[in-house]
């Protein structure tokens, strides 16, 4: 003789609190399941035949002993303690760097979503770094296509000198002689910018040429000006210098960096300017060094651009 067993259906999580509601005289602390969520703890309760659900999440927080997660973003003064501080808090799956070239800024998140149909995560946790610019590049910038007079070209490079290398201890292939060989100019050695912060003296010779067309009789009337030095010689003036000096502060390694040396003469008086040659493409490519330092020694994913915003 067979046997009939019926199975009465299982209610559903919700339901069996609710049913434990129900049957209970006095509040309970449960704790409920939302999603992917770990369980929350919540107080359940009557109040007037009506079921409420609270969260104790406010009761906890005063008895906590240490936070719930880390948040919050360090500001770090140097591309090495922004390695070492990504490499002390990043999250084997979770962990980024976004380069912003228009801040310009590194910004690592520690707590950014993860790969494909991994669980979102918070984004509120990292570190920033400011690229802020080195004293020596702001006293160059400060100059920068300025026509200095005989004393001030003089006490810049009194206060600047140490900033001038030799270009000819670079490497023959070095970028820098790129610069020199298209627009043919020489690199100035330290010694001589002292040299000429000392005085020149200059010797002005104008010229003027008449030039008519004896078939058409149109004419042309040339203004020729050279410089020479007291012994009647063509002046032989350095067109430009070489800098080593790091573009942000703290910057390990410094950037070698060519300016335009450009001098006139009015009214028998010397004038002196220095011209930046590319500063903005300078300071990007500093950004990008600081970038590939980065992405080598953590092996981070690198993004450029900003994380996301509410």
């Amino acid at each position: 003789m067979s046997r009939t067993t019926t199975t009465e259906p299982k209610p559903s999580d919700a339901q069996a609190i609710i049913d434990a509601v129900e049957r209970m005289q006095a509040p309970v602390v449960s704790n409920i399941a939302v999603g992917r969520m770990p369980p929350i703890p919540a107080i359940i309760g009557r109040e007037h035949g009506v079921i409420e659900v609270k969260s104790v999440r406010d009761l906890v927080d005063e008895w906590r002993t240490q936070p719930e997660r880390k948040t919050g973003f360090a500001e770090l003064t140097t591309v090495e303690s922004f390695i070492a501080h990504f490499n002390r808090h990043r999250s084997p799956d979770a962990s980024v760097v976004f380069v912003n070239e228009a801040t310009p800024e590194l910004v690592a998140v520690y707590n950014y979503n993860g790969e494909g149909d991994k669980p979102a995560q918070f984004g509120d946790y990292g570190a920033r770094y400011t690229f802020p610019l080195s004293d020596e590049w702001r006293a160059w910038a400060e100059v920068n296509g300025r026509w200095l007079s005989l004393n001030e070209f003089a006490e810049f490079l009194e206060n600047r000198i140490a900033d001038v290398i030799d270009a000819g201890a670079l490497d023959d292939e070095h970028p820098i002689f790129e610069f020199s060989r298209r627009i043919g100019v020489k690199f100035a050695t330290p010694s001589r910018l002292m040299e000429l912060s000392r005085g020149l003296s200059v010797h002005v010779k104008h010229e003027v040429a008449d030039h008519k067309n004896l078939g058409t009789g149109e004419g042309q009337i040339a203004f020729r000006e050279s410089h020479s030095d007291p012994q009647g010689q063509a002046l032989q003036i350095p067109g430009a210098l070489a800098l080593g000096i790091p573009v942000f502060r703290g910057a390990a390694v410094a950037d070698v960096i060519a300016l335009r040396l450009r001098y006139r003469v009015r009214d028998g008086k010397v004038s002196w300017a220095f011209t930046l040659h590319q500063p903005e493409a300078v300071l990007r490519q500093s950004i990008a060094d600081a970038a590939d330092m980065v992405e080598k020694v953590t092996e981070a994913p690198l993004f450029w651009g900003t994380p996301e915003r509410d």
